[in-house]
């Protein structure tokens, strides 16, 4: 699962994969091809960098910060 917030010119990229699907490069192939695209469109991309494929990908770690996660089903 790929989820993103939208601020500015921005987004914050979330990435959540179902167990069955982790290891195989999904994730990196993914938002490879979302970071792309934000560039191409003028969009700045943000991850947190929470993780070694947010790194591999380029990003790097900047500060922490609280996040919320609301469920309305």
């Amino acid at each position: 699962m790929l989820s993103y917030s939208i601020y500015d010119k921005g987004i914050e990229i979330e990435v959540a994969t179902d167990h069955n699907y982790r290891r195989k490069g999904l994730v990196t192939i993914v938002n490879a091809a979302l970071i792309l695209y934000c560039l191409e469109k003028g969009i700045h991309p943000n991850w947190d960098a929470a993780n070694t494929t947010s790194a591999k990908l380029g990003y790097v770690f900047d500060k922490a910060y609280h996040t919320y996660f609301v469920d309305n089903r």
